[in-house]
């Protein structure tokens, strides 16, 4: 089982492999901010976003489960994608998926598991974010949940008659 996790002796973001059936989780990457780890479908391979420690630079790296600090893929994320999205494989494990966000709309992008091959746009939805994706059971869709984000800040002076 994959999970990303908050150490707090650290305070910095990890992953660690934690035995289903009990035992001691065992950490397997750390960076000054690491999140979304997802499996790739053969369980080979493991893709995680980061941030370049001491920078703004947002990446994503593909590294065999077996040898966690030999970095197979790393890519720079397309302009405007969140951190904290989500990742997901293609279903022949090809390319990676994630969310990219433009002035509040979201988008999907792919990028092949190729250092030469850019990423490309996915979806070219014109509103809304998008707050999560998955891979329908055909392999050959997907289903997005979207919506907008409203917030309103609302200032109240109280006032004294004399």
């Amino acid at each position: 089982m994959m999970r990303g996790g908050r150490d707090q002796r650290f305070d910095s973001r990890i992953v660690w492999r934690a035995p289903i059936m009990g035992g001691q989780p065992q950490k397997l990457l750390s960076g000054e901010f690491t999140t979304s780890p997802v499996v790739s479908p053969d369980n080979r391979m493991l893709a995680v976003a980061y941030r370049v420690a001491n920078t703004k630079e947002d990446r994503l790296s593909v590294m065999p489960l077996d040898n966690l600090s030999q970095r197979l893929y790393d890519f720079k994320f397309a302009d405007g994608a969140v951190l904290t999205g989500q990742i997901k494989w293609t279903p022949d494990g090809k390319s990676l998926i994630y969310t990219v966000s433009n002035k509040g709309v979201g988008n999907l992008w792919l990028q092949p598991l190729d250092e030469n091959a850019a990423a490309k746009q996915f979806t070219h939805l014109t509103n809304n974010r998008i707050y999560a994706f998955d891979w329908l059971p055909n392999g050959r869709e997907i289903v997005c949940a979207r919506g907008e984000q409203l917030s309103h800040v609302v200032l109240l002076r109280l006032t004294r008659k004399a």
